[in-house]
Parts: structure tokens; sequence; C-alpha cells
């Protein structure tokens, strides 16, 4: 445990013995007239928007509730239109920021938070300064599971999906059925203008031409498809059909990546890089210009599958059955392997050379590339 991680952990835990907090009640003793709910969403834009279908399930158990949801501060653009929460408060890190994210907390009155994903305990600290009663998920960690009033057992086998609305679950006596559909709206009020914003880097009319999107950075290096497969799908497809234009996604961080890729496939004019260029709220609306993607299992998959966008996933070391495409199955072509390492797979600590995401043939996804084309 970090140093300022452990003297959080200590405030909490101080806090934690004053304000009383129910520990390990019972389903039972939930209401059912929240009026002010919290949920907890914290890593990255993939796993919140995961979460999006607990959003709307509180929505329709609760809809006098006021909803907000903890997320990082620089994916707030992404989701402010979702109809089912009625605002975000920003996580930050820091300790100056700790503390305003707690004020803010306190200010919601919050009686229940909601945890689906956090890593970092920090999030689940905060609750217990905001003196919300009820803390109510899954736990990052066993030091912070004491904060907890209720742990919720995560379903083995199951979709992330599911394992999300397992946490909401709790809190009712009886089990209800509610959509693991993803919650993502395109700012199609927009596309005219955000196609003419991205023009200067390349962006063609997508009513002129097939637009295949490439996906080639991921939050871990373990889960990428090595830059040499995509350069070599991409000149493959190329060559199977002259109006195919591609246009290479990514962070920032990825921008380096974006470049090595385009610049590999060597086809002016038919392929460039918006690698670092796309702001967060315009990215939906620009994977909805798409034909298909191909990508790793990342955030930008999962915003393709929530805007119904056809997409090639690849996986190896991650579960296409826990974090693939779940809604409009007939619409998405996945290429796996099962993982080399068997149970014994480290995932985020390998540091094998190559990435066992090097054991898919670009001749098997580029097929998949080419059937989602004709669909």
């Amino acid at each position: 445990m970090r140093l300022t991680t452990r003297f959080f952990y200590f405030i909490a835990r101080h806090f934690h013995k004053k304000f009383n907090r129910p520990l390990r009640v019972s389903d039972r003793q939930f209401q059912t007239n929240y009026k002010n709910i919290v949920v907890l969403s914290t890593t990255a834009i993939g796993d919140t928007l995961l979460s999006t279908p607990v959003f709307a399930a509180l929505r329709r158990e609760f809809p006098e509730a006021t909803i907000k949801v903890l997320i990082q501060k620089k994916f707030i653009p992404l989701f402010s239109s979702n109809p089912h929460v009625d605002g975000f408060i920003p996580f930050q890190k820091g300790f100056i920021n700790f503390f305003k994210t707690v004020d803010l907390l306190r200010q919601e009155e919050c009686d229940i938070a909601f945890v689906l994903h956090i890593s970092d305990p920090l999030p689940a600290y905060m609750t217990v300064l905001a003196k919300i009663p009820f803390l109510v998920g899954y736990p990052p960690d066993q030091s912070t599971s004491a904060f907890f009033s209720y742990i919720v057992h995560r379903p083995v086998g199951q979709h992330c999906i599911f394992q999300r609305l397992a946490v909401i679950e709790a809190v009712f006596q009886h089990h209800l059925s509610w959509s693991p559909r993803l919650v993502l709206s395109a700012r199609q009020d927009r596309r005219e203008e955000i196609i003419e914003k991205y023009k200067k880097y390349g962006l063609p009319n997508p009513d002129n031409v097939t637009l295949v999107g490439f996906q080639p950075g991921a939050s871990k290096q373990f889960k990428m498809w090595p830059p040499e497969s995509f350069v070599a799908l991409g000149k493959e497809l190329l060559a199977s059909n002259e109006n195919i234009v591609i246009v290479i996604l990514g962070s920032r961080a990825e921008k380096k990546l974006g470049n090595i890729i385009a610049q590999g496939i060597k086809s002016t004019g038919r392929v460039f890089s918006l690698c670092g260029e796309i702001s967060i709220g315009d990215l939906p609306t620009i994977v909805s210009l798409l034909k298909t993607l191909v990508t790793n299992d990342t955030g930008t998959m999962h915003i393709a599958v929530a805007l119904k966008v056809p997409t090639v996933s690849l996986f190896v070391p991650t579960s296409c059955e826990g974090t693939g495409p779940l809604q409009d199955r007939e619409i998405h072509h996945v290429v796996s392997r099962l993982r080399p390492c068997g149970d014994q797979c480290v995932t985020k600590k390998c540091a094998m050379t190559p990435a066992c995401m090097s054991l898919l043939p670009v001749d098997e996804v580029l097929e998949a590339t080419l059937l989602s084309l004709e669909s």
C-alpha cells in the first residue's frame, strides 16, 4: 500500500469507528425508497460503459431518486448525455482532490453507494468520510472490505455486465430482470460538423467510402495484437476493395503506435491515424461512421457495441465470454484463442515477448473482417 493510500486508509478507519456505519447487513435490511444514490465506477472507459445497464436498472427501480455517478473526470463528456443519471462527480487522484471529492459526496447526502468497479481503494474511503450509510458491492482489496456494509459475491462464469447487475440485486428481496444493453448515444445532430472538424486529419466523407476502423491500442500491452499484424491486415484489406479507407483510432499515448501502423501500410490517402486527435465527446460519433471496427479488448470496442457498429474483436489473455460483445451478436465477430498459460496467466504482469495475442493469424482476422463488411 502506497504512503498516501495508507494515510487515507487510517483516516477512513478512524472516521469509520466514529461514524458507526452498519456492517455486514443482510439483504433484508435494505430499504427500497432511496432518494440519493451514488454509483462508483472509477476505472477505464470500457468499465464505466459496462456499468450503464446498472444506471438504467437503478432509474427503473428508483424513478424519483437522484442518481449520481463517481467516474474519472476526463470521461464525463462521454457519458454526459446518459438519460438514466442526474449528474457526475469527478474522480481525480491527489491529496487535494481527495478532500474535494469527499466534500462533493457529502453535499449529495447520499443514502447508499454501489461499487461496481474500482481498482483504487480511495473511492471507498471517500464514502466513509462523506457519511454515506451503506456501501454495497465489490471491494478492490482486502483492507477496503472492512468499510463495506454488504459485500456482493461475484457470480462465477458470467459476463461482467451481469456481475455488475448483481450488485443492485443485493438490495432487493426478490430477483428482478434488467436489460444488459449498453447505453451510449452518438451526437448525430453534430455528424456533419464533426466530419468537417476532422477532415484536416484525413477523415473522408463516410458516405463515399467504406470506412474501416482499427483500434490497435489497449489499456495494457498484453491485450494488444502486434502492430505488424495490423499492418499486414491493412494491406490485405486495401487490396481487396479499392473503396476501403482505414482510420486508426487511439489515445494521445497511442499516437506513435498509430503512426507506425499507418506508415507500415503505405497507402497515401487510404489510411490515416486519428490517435490523440479525437476528443472524448466526439469519439462515439466518429465510431458511428465506421462500417466495421477491428479492435482489441478495450473501451472503443464497447463504444462500438453500444452503438450497434459491427466489430471484429480480438481475444486471447482476456475472455470474450466475460468482456466481449453481449448484445447484437449477429453483427460481432470474435477471433480468439485459449490462453497458452491457462490458469497460470498473469495478465497485467506479463512480460513475455511476443505476447500471446500474436497467436491470432492475420488471415483469420481478415476473413472475419471481410464477413463483417458484407453484413
